[in-house]
């Protein structure tokens, strides 16, 4: 299965608020396509809608750093 039908997946999964299996989706899509920021922010945005928000804050701090890695670097000094 690629990355973006496990995102497209998730995707449903959101748009039915089933967060859950939204995050298991993103999850795997994630794992396939490692150096996609999509399926990381997408997780993000699940985590947020389940209340956890450390996760979500790991998910949004990972996705930066696979699309701007030089801004997050500069930011954190």
């Amino acid at each position: 299965v690629l990355s973006s039908d496990m995102r497209e997946r998730g995707n449903a999964a959101f748009a039915s608020k089933r967060f859950h299996e939204a995050i298991e989706w993103y999850t795997a899509a994630a794992k396939v396509e490692p150096c996609d920021s999509r399926p990381l922010a997408n997780r993000a945005a699940a985590f947020l809608e389940v209340g956890d928000y450390a996760a979500c804050e790991d998910d949004v701090a990972e996705a930066l750093l696979l699309v701007e890695p030089e801004a997050v670097r500069k930011s954190a000094k």
